[in-house]
């Protein structure tokens, strides 16, 4: 018991900077060896605590005191007590650390969250980049087709063309000298000749072809106009047609006269 006033009599020199006068001691059937035990020992008086209402038997007097200050703010405990801190620090840091948990508890979740998140973009991007893969090689396979169909139109037409020239030959004449000058000077102009008609060379020769605007056709006929073997060029203005594409197909006519041999 000596130990125990000792602690409180220490606690309240180090916290309050001077010692006790007087004590409440609650310890039914010791009070006179108490009180001689406190005045002897630490030379002040005790004082037993009689009970506040006639029903409450002594042993509840620590219940009741412990039950009046739970039901106090621990915010404003500021009441003695043997721990090394007070009871507003203590609840302060409870308070601390329950907010710490909380937050943690919180940003654990936010964490989680955003992981869920991630997984799922990425996995979201992962798909959508297979599924572009997959649409890029589709429309690659359908550009090579179309490149593939339009290169065996452009064979057959050089095969129709080289089938032309070889064939052109009647009356012992060569008609080999005005296809050449048309092709030099379709290539010049940037058209593309479609066909040849050369029923020989007393006759109009006629051809078809196309160029990528109509500029480049009125430039075509006034440089084949340009060529001294070559009279009466008739582009006919029914004949010639415009695309989408502003490609323009166009008909032409001509007479064409050898050059002399010196």
């Amino acid at each position: 018991m000596s130990q125990e006033v000792q602690k409180v009599v220490n606690f309240t020199v180090n916290r309050f900077k001077e010692a006790p006068s007087q004590v409440v001691v609650i310890a039914p059937g010791f009070d006179a060896e108490l009180r001689t035990l406190v005045r002897d020992r630490f030379g002040f008086e005790a004082t037993m605590l009689d009970r506040p209402t006639p029903e409450l038997e002594a042993p509840w007097y620590v219940a009741l005191g412990a039950a009046f200050r739970g039901d106090m703010d621990r915010a404003r405990d500021i009441n003695i007590n043997l721990a090394p801190v007070s009871s507003a620090e203590l609840f302060y840091e409870e308070q601390l650390l329950d907010f710490i948990r909380l937050w943690r508890g919180i940003a654990g979740g936010i964490l989680a969250l955003f992981l869920i998140l991630f997984v799922g973009a990425a996995y979201l991007l992962s798909s959508q980049s297979k599924s572009l893969g997959h649409q890029l090689e589709l429309f690659t396979n359908e550009n090579q087709s179309a490149k593939l169909v339009t290169l065996e139109k452009e064979a057959r037409r050089f095969n129709e063309l080289v089938g032309t020239i070889g064939g052109v030959g009647v009356g012992g004449k060569s008609h080999a000298a005005p296809v050449a000058l048309i092709e030099d000077v379709a290539k010049k102009n940037r058209v593309d000749v479609d066909s040849f008609a050369i029923a020989s060379l007393e006759n109009p020769i006629e051809l078809s072809a196309q160029a990528p605007d109509y500029d480049t056709v009125l430039r075509f006929t006034e440089a084949l106009k340009a060529r001294p073997e070559i009279r009466e060029v008739n582009l006919p203005l029914s004949r010639i047609t415009t695309h989408e594409n502003d490609l323009v197909t166009f008909f032409v006519s001509f007479r064409y006269t050898p050059a002399p041999t010196p």
